[in-house]
């Protein structure tokens, strides 16, 4: 998946740039109201100095993170995109194929054999270059459709126990002998559905990622608007007991 996302990452810069543009333009907006509420008031030159970074820094981290979730959120598409378009194809080409595949190899096949093994063996049989996406997506469908077949034609076998030995052939032998053609249609219902769930939960750290920065980022300016405040209200106080003690 990282080799896809780095081959797409500059297209998505682009794409996204509805999203640099929006996240500056909250930044700006936020500001005008926490000048408005007095919350960038300052009386000592350091804390001055802080507040003129935050007419830069602000704009520039919502843009940033809100630019990046877009980054994000367009290669997700394009992955589910593409995904989807490998998976209509399997569906017309690949399946027939490995279909033809297993009626081939079916009575040669050893109860020792895993899934891993039978599905290698079928695309090095295939003789065809894939892309990296290709082969993840088409190693995920054959394996999800020997688990679908043998929880629907094996007696006691499931996606839970897992395809494996005898349950592996016996499931070979019932997709062979075209036991299995009644559940094609569902079959790769479920097989969009499963492998666009994968590609979300591939991406839910990447979102994470951009959303613990951009909480870092904007915390500690929150931190410093929260507490100036307390502080300065604190120090009114002070001067005006001392003010108090003079008239005194």
């Amino acid at each position: 998946m990282w080799e896809f996302i780095s081959e797409h990452f500059f297209s998505s810069i682009k794409a996204s740039f509805f999203w640099w543009l929006l996240g500056v333009a909250i930044g700006i907006i936020g500001l005008v109201f926490l000048k408005k509420q007095g919350l960038l008031n300052r009386r000592l030159g350091f804390f001055k100095f802080m507040v003129a970074t935050y007419y830069v820094g602000i704009p520039l981290v919502l843009g940033f993170s809100i630019g990046t979730y877009g980054i994000i959120r367009n290669v997700e598409q394009e992955a589910v995109g593409t995904a989807n378009e490998i998976i209509g194809s399997m569906e017309e080409v690949t399946y027939p194929a490995f279909h033809t595949y297993l009626v081939e190899t079916v009575d040669s096949l050893s109860p020792n054999l895993s899934k891993e093994e039978l599905i290698n063996s079928f695309v090095n049989s295939q003789g065809e270059e894939a892309s990296v996406m290709e082969n993840k997506v088409m190693a995920v469908v054959l394996d999800y459709t020997l688990d679908f077949a043998a929880g629907k034609l094996v007696s006691g076998a499931s996606a839970v126990t897992g395809v494996d030995g005898n349950v592996l052939v016996k499931t070979v032998s019932a997709i062979a002998n075209g036991d299995f053609e009644t559940f094609h249609s569902e079959l790769f219902t479920l097989v969009n559905k499963f492998v666009n769930s994968i590609i979300g939960k591939l991406f839910v750290p990447y979102y994470a990622t951009n959303f613990i920065l951009f909480l870092i980022l904007i915390g500690l300016p929150a931190i410093e608007m929260i507490v100036s405040p307390i502080r300065y209200k604190k120090q009114l106080s002070v001067e005006g007991e001392a003010e108090s003690q003079v008239e005194g």
